[in-house]
């Protein structure tokens, strides 16, 4: 009897201890806390709110406050101070480095357009106008040099940020549940959307129950294997709750790409749910259905419009009957071919690589051996990758 109830005992015991492990981590630390708010991607309610612009002083604003937060970090774990040291000298070198860029003498023409360190840079600067004397051009080149040695420095410590971000899992590691392997929609809901011309979108939402401290590594592959890293944090992320974020491509800066979020014609998402109370990772499969569904959605509202030219057989005339199409409803089309059918002939087409600006006529001819009269002729854009098309059908007035 006695052995039994040791039994009962040791099993009572180990089971506990796996439970607490499983749905009960270790308490998640402030300090931890304070520095994964500081080095994470943003997370949005809606997309209007992702795409919102924010001027230069709400970005600068922002990275002073991460400044003031991070240099108060005082942590025993070694780890988590380490990661707080390195996320305060990144964000302290880039403060500087603005400063500096704002202090120094413009060449002409020149200018920056920012958003925050974590939510991309864009930058634009030109060379000074033609047709100013060489002592002019020096001087001008030489404030280029100045500004571009304190870019190349802001890029480097944009990427010190970028790698500190990237440990930001291995430690929450150590304060999550147990890892558990579940389906898309399970518990997690994941959803891609890469819409050309303008941007890839990723959403989550929360179909399980209310959790905290949430570190969630997102991993996008393409279809060539190129791979791009983001890492968010969420202090309360409540059931039933969607979020979304823009998936960027990233700037490049003197041979560097920094804040590249999304790969090249995803094909795969991985994300790894971290928190106390629950530990996840969900695959979710970006395939030609998602695609085609997402072109569909961005140019549901382009219309093509033609002016059709019969063709004339005579000794002073001879040409082929053609049309001009015109493409509405949409800023500027991505690389497309454009495919025109007059009725009794073969497909004529046209490609651009360079996309179809809103406005801009393709002509396209036919044949010139007249047998009938066109009656009616087609057109029909096509895009790579995807099945998705745009076509119209005209009858021709006699």
């Amino acid at each position: 009897m006695k052995n039994q109830i040791s039994r009962i005992v040791v099993i009572v015991f180990v089971l506990s201890v796996f439970f607490c492990r499983a749905t009960n981590a270790e308490e998640f630390p402030a300090d931890l806390r304070t520095v994964a708010k500081c080095l994470a991607d943003e997370l949005y309610p809606d997309i209007d709110a992702a795409m919102k612009e924010r001027n230069q002083q709400e970005v600068r604003l922002e990275m002073q406050t991460h400044k003031f937060d991070l240099a108060k970090v005082k942590s025993e774990n070694a780890e988590i101070q380490h990661l707080a040291t390195e996320a305060l000298a990144a964000v302290t070198d880039e403060i500087n480095r603005l400063e500096t860029i704002d202090n120094l003498p413009k060449p002409n023409n020149w200018k920056v357009v920012g958003a925050s360190f974590l939510d991309g840079f864009l930058l634009g600067y030109g060379l000074p106008p033609t047709g100013t004397s060489i002592e002019t051009y020096q001087s001008e080149n030489t404030k280029q040099e100045a500004i571009d040695n304190e870019f190349k420095g802001l890029v480097k410590s944009i990427k010190k940020a970028e790698i500190a971000q990237r440990l930001l899992p291995r430690i929450a590691k150590t304060y999550a549940a147990t890892l558990t392997k579940s389906k898309n929609g399970e518990r997690i809901n994941a959803e891609f959307h890469e819409f050309p011309c303008a941007f890839d979108c990723l959403s989550i939402e929360n179909i399980g129950e209310n959790l905290s401290d949430c570190v969630i590594e997102v991993k996008i592959t393409g279809e060539k294997g190129d791979t791009a890293t983001s890492v968010f944090f969420l202090e309360t992320w409540e059931k039933g709750t969607d979020l979304c974020t823009i998936c960027a491509a990233g700037t490049e800066f003197d041979g560097e790409i920094i804040l590249r979020r999304t790969a090249v014609s995803v094909k795969q998402v991985d994300l790894t749910l971290l928190s106390p109370k629950y530990s996840t990772s969900v695959q979710y499969q970006y395939g030609q259905a998602e695609r085609d569904s997402d072109f569909a959605t961005m140019f549901k509202d382009v219309k093509l419009t033609a002016r059709y030219s019969e063709a004339s057989e005579g000794i002073f005339d001879n040409w082929a009957r053609s049309a001009t199409i015109y493409m509405q409803g949409f800023s500027r089309l991505p690389p497309c071919k454009l495919s025109v059918t007059f009725d009794g002939e073969g497909q004529t087409y046209f490609a651009s690589d360079s996309g179809w600006t809103a406005g801009n006529g393709w002509t396209i001819k036919g044949n010139n051996k007249l047998k009938d009269r066109c009656t009616s002729f087609s057109a029909e854009v096509t895009f790579p990758r995807t099945n998705f098309k745009i076509k119209e059908t005209w009858q021709v007035n006699r």
